[in-house]
């Protein structure tokens, strides 16, 4: 008799930052999605450093640096400092009164009243409208061809960002979107939501750590449902329970 081949999901990861390589593929987060899943990576990683790491993967492609056009950098600029406007957390005035000091009085109102009137006349719902822009924006990247070739020869079921903030990562998370592939995101850390700026548009499932990022993501971003929140942790807390990382210091 023949033997029955289960189907195995094929998983895209994308991970480009020392965070992520350590959370996503040094934990058991990796591990344990290999014995269920075919692993793809993109990444700014080499074939040597996995090698170097002892991780296999059914193939490993290279991440391509985000570049974006000037009308699509003014965009995102009035993206940022409406939703840092609109979160009014501390972190978010120093930072403001820092770029206040790089630019002329004149350049400073201007900014602070159209940032004023958007925000006090459209609210959140200003975001909304700017996130579809940006999206659109940057599914005519000139490099959306090459994340279009890459997922139409491996078709992956999944398309996983390991970091939210990270533009270079934005790209193919969009590509796959446009393609229909069911997409998710790991907001990196508990300020990324409100200090960081905007997280991706449109994607399936966001992983949080705690029922406050949960909230949190939903104040800020409000097309974004209840379902599509997910409380996961974080695998960078992993670490603190594998005993042989643990060093008896017989102190």
């Amino acid at each position: 008799m023949s033997k029955i081949k289960i189907y195995r999901p094929r998983v895209l990861v994308i991970v480009n930052h020392g965070w992520t390589i350590r959370n996503f593929l040094l934990s058991p987060f990796f591990s344990r999605l290999n014995r269920t899943c075919e692993i793809y990576l993109v990444s700014n990683l080499s074939k040597k450093d996995l090698k170097d790491m002892n991780i296999k993967t059914k193939g490993l492609y290279e991440t391509i640096s985000f570049t974006k056009s000037l009308m699509h950098e003014r965009i995102a600029m009035r993206i940022a400092g409406y939703h840092f406007a609109l979160a009014g957390t501390e972190t978010m005035k120093i930072k403001s009164s820092w770029a206040l000091l790089q630019r002329s009085y004149l350049h400073n109102f201007r900014i602070r009243l159209e940032t004023y009137v958007m925000t006090k006349i459209f609210g959140p719902s200003i975001l909304n409208i700017l996130d579809k822009l940006d999206y659109w924006f940057t599914l005519r990247n000139k490099d959306s061809k090459y994340y279009k070739k890459l997922y139409e020869s491996i078709k992956p079921d999944v398309v996983f960002s390991t970091f939210s903030v990270l533009l270079d990562e934005r790209l193919p998370l969009y590509i796959a979107k446009s393609m229909n592939i069911k997409t998710a995101v790991n907001v990196t850390s508990w300020d990324n939501i409100s200090s960081k700026g905007r997280l991706p548009y449109g994607i399936d499932r966001y992983f949080v750590w705690s029922e406050i990022m949960k909230e949190e993501v939903k104040n800020f971003h409000l097309p974004i449902k209840n379902y599509q929140i997910m409380v996961s942790g974080t695998p960078q807390f992993d670490f603190h329970k594998d005993k042989s990382l643990i060093d008896n210091l017989n102190i």
